[in-house]
């Protein structure tokens, strides 16, 4: 072959790559805009939105935190007499936020205020909502500390409601210290060391924390179930006791009380509501019965964390609370309550701050 020969080869292999490149890259694009048109098509069935949270604003102590944060509450009472005031510190995910259906005063923090105001006067209650999407016990530990150092008064008792976050995150993200956003946080500190491809660290960042492979981790959701038996579900265990007993300590050195609720859902209940229940809580789309291994997934983690949180004198489980219900108290996720649940569920958690904090709460015994 003659360099005239050599030239149009090589123009030849040229167009071919640029050209296969080209198919690369279009295939790419495809992939990552079809797995965002699900993973949007998902939200808006379960959130009613494209996007799975309301916009969020940078905090360098818990990460992110909601734009509106600490959403206030008509059913707060404060007296004249500071000997009478009580406060009430609730943290958790959405479910104590209660963004997904938003009214302030059917929050579930609002609705525990209401129920102490009515029920264990004359002493008055301020209950602040420190619920954010989905805040797991890792943000919210750094958010209670936060709150404690920023704060001039201090509560008389720290509620956490939590159990669904840990275990949904931990599901998807395998990983014992998983949270909301870790891919994409984890992706942009880590780009430059997560392979050759670092060099390009934006790149890299985006690649990993990309809609297919959030949508690949959805996958595996509903399709690999945590097995009982996992390392890495007993070091994420090991971690949120270590982490809840660590939060207790630093609640009682300001002379409050601490308590961690594990929240009721339908993905874990040990009982089994009524069919005209369980039909008032399904939709077409959000059937728990239909995501058996998902389901399986979601109770080993909550039967790991419950078991090993069970002798902790701070910790109640709500598990079955709501087993007895005769209306449908959920929401389709399996999650979150509605309006008449979480009026149910703050009477629950009213009366057991009541039971288990009365030097606290309620100057007298209270019947029921």
């Amino acid at each position: 072959m003659n360099l005239s020969d050599w030239r149009k080869l090589l123009i030849k292999l040229s167009y071919a790559l640029w050209v296969c490149l080209k198919i690369i890259l279009l295939l790419v694009i495809t992939l990552e805009a079809l797995s965002f048109a699900l993973m949007a098509l998902q939200n808006y069935v379960l959130y009613g939105s494209v996007f799975s949270h309301v916009p969020v604003r940078y905090d360098p102590e818990t990460l992110f935190l909601m734009v509106d944060s600490n959403p206030p509450s008509d059913y707060n009472r404060v007296s004249a007499d500071p000997k009478l005031n009580r406060i009430v510190w609730m943290f958790g995910g959405s479910t104590v936020r209660c963004n997904a259906h938003w009214n302030r005063n059917n929050t579930l923090p609002a609705l525990v205020a209401k129920f102490l105001n009515d029920k264990a006067a004359p002493n008055h209650f301020t209950v602040i909502n420190f619920g954010e999407n989905g805040f797991n016990s890792i943000l919210e530990s750094k958010y209670l500390q936060k709150t404690f150092a920023e704060k001039r008064e201090v509560p008389d008792v720290v509620v956490f409601y939590d159990g669904a976050n840990d275990c949904f995150q931990f599901v998807e993200h395998r990983q014992p210290d998983g949270h909301i956003g870790y891919r994409r946080l984890k992706g942009f500190v880590e780009s430059y060391r997560m392979g050759w491809f670092g060099v390009f660290k934006p790149i890299n960042a985006a690649i990993y924390a990309s809609y297919t492979n959030e949508f690949i981790d959805r996958i595996r959701m509903l399709r690999d179930p945590v097995k009982h038996d996992s390392p890495t579900l007993e070091k994420m265990a090991e971690l949120a006791v270590s982490r809840y007993d660590h939060l207790a300590k630093v609640t009682h050195c300001y002379n409050a009380e601490f308590v961690l609720i594990w929240q009721p859902m339908p993905w874990v209940e040990r009982c089994k509501a009524g069919k005209r229940v369980q039909q008032a809580e399904r939709t077409t789309f959000m059937d728990i019965a239909k995501f058996p291994d998902l389901k399986e997934s979601v109770t080993t983690t909550y039967d790991k964390l419950e078991s090993t949180l069970w002798d902790k004198p701070y910790f109640v489980s709500f598990r079955n609370a709501l087993c007895k219900r005769s209306e449908g108290l959920f929401r389709p996720d399996g999650i979150h309550l509605n309006d008449q649940g979480n009026e149910l569920m703050a009477s629950v958690i009213g009366k057991l701050l009541i039971k288990k904090f009365p030097h606290r709460i309620c100057p007298k015994k209270i019947e029921y």
